[in-house]
């Protein structure tokens, strides 16, 4: 969703407050939870599409599935 630029001001500001406020517990979180929780919702804010939403694939992408089995020996 576009924010525009009062709502981006607003919803930063409440995220830097939430940051402040539980500044000591998150000192023990996983990076990516703080990844999570802080960072890529400020890129949202920001209007940065850092998850590539509605870009078309590249049409030279290749996939490539690989499948592993076990060997057993009797």
């Amino acid at each position: 969703m576009p924010y525009t630029k009062e709502q981006s001001k607003i919803k930063i500001e409440e995220l830097v407050n939430d940051f402040k406020a539980n500044e000591a517990r998150l000192r023990n979180q996983a990076e990516a939870m703080i990844e999570n929780n802080f960072i890529r919702p400020l890129f949202d804010y920001l209007n940065w599409n850092t998850r590539n939403v509605g870009l078309p694939a590249p049409v030279n992408a290749r996939i490539i599935s690989c499948s592993w089995t076990a060997n057993t020996y009797s």
